[in-house]
């Protein structure tokens, strides 16, 4: 069943000269050749994100800046009777209705929202989204563990931040280096350093993960992943070779199937998204959501 407001991966039932139909349920969703991979054929299985234009269902192969059910930082760029419109990097914007809006904005703001589906299936947004995310850590987190996350304000103790679009965590003000410039609204990687008796979070920025790792302990761990380190180093290259013999796009992300990335890259998962964090920390690479683009 297909999802509307979010990535889908659809079967291509027909294809013409001017782009091609996808199969969405009992309904035919039409992508222009621009956004359609190379070498695409009937059969083939692509992703597109799902909305409704004008009561019409409509897809595209752009990536846009949020789907349904995630926090993301929009900017305002428009404003109407009953609410603003909201960029959402595709051709449709997300409505944000005035009774959704805490504070006073202005066109060209941007604003943490929560992306919905309103009663007739339109991207709306809310500002009020703290009720959708948990305090507390989710399950399946440990310390150490590295993740993404998302800075969103700050606060007396430090900087509040949504982690994998499942809770909130924080960045305290003692495990944050002078030389550390957190932006809001743009993703980061993090690493869990302590999960306190409460079930709140604490975490620090990636790049400076040996603020909280004693000494001896990164020493250790260096000693015993130095080819890791390497091979890294390595895979960084072969990647971004990838990308120019195949015209900055490879079709291979944080989302592919692990034995496709172990078939092609010859490393896990893991070792393949860690490089390829690092490329985009880099301002190399740009992840999207069908695969990875170099920067030109």
């Amino acid at each position: 069943m297909i999802k509307i407001g979010k990535i889908n991966k659809l079967p291509i039932c027909e294809i013409t000269e001017k782009g091609c139909f996808l199969q969405a349920d009992d309904q035919q969703v039409f992508i222009p050749l621009s956004q359609m991979k190379e070498g695409a054929a009937v059969g083939d299985h692509v992703d597109a994100f799902l909305y409704y234009d004008d009561d019409r269902l409509t897809a595209t192969g752009k990536r846009p800046r949020a789907q349904v059910g995630e926090l993301a930082y929009l900017q305002i760029i428009g404003s109407g009777r009953y609410g603003y419109f909201l960029n959402n990097g595709i051709r449709k914007d997300i409505f944000l209705p005035f009774d959704q809006v805490k504070g006073m904005h202005k066109v060209d703001d941007s604003v943490f929202v929560y992306v919905y589906l309103d009663y007739e299936k339109r991207l709306c947004a809310t500002t009020r989204y703290e009720k959708h995310f948990s305090e507390t850590v989710a399950d399946g987190f440990k310390v150490d563990d590295q993740v993404k996350v998302l800075p969103i304000v700050k606060t007396p103790l430090g900087i509040k931040a949504l982690v994998e679009n499942r809770f909130f965590a924080m960045f305290m003000n003692h495990d944050l280096p002078k030389d550390c410039n957190i932006k809001f609204g743009k993703k980061i990687y993090a690493f869990i350093k302590n999960i306190r008796d409460d079930q709140k979070v604490d975490l620090v920025p990636a790049e400076h993960n040996h603020q909280y790792h004693d000494t001896d302990a990164v020493t250790e761990r260096a000693a015993e992943s130095g080819s890791s380190y390497r091979a890294n180093e390595e895979l960084s290259g072969h990647i971004i070779k990838m990308l120019q013999d195949n015209g900055g796009f490879i079709p291979f992300n944080d989302h592919s199937d692990p034995k496709v990335i172990m078939k092609i890259f010859k490393v896990s998962k893991g070792i393949f998204k860690k490089t390829i964090g690092n490329l985009y920390k880099q301002n190399r690479i740009t992840i999207e959501f069908n695969g990875i683009r170099l920067n030109r």
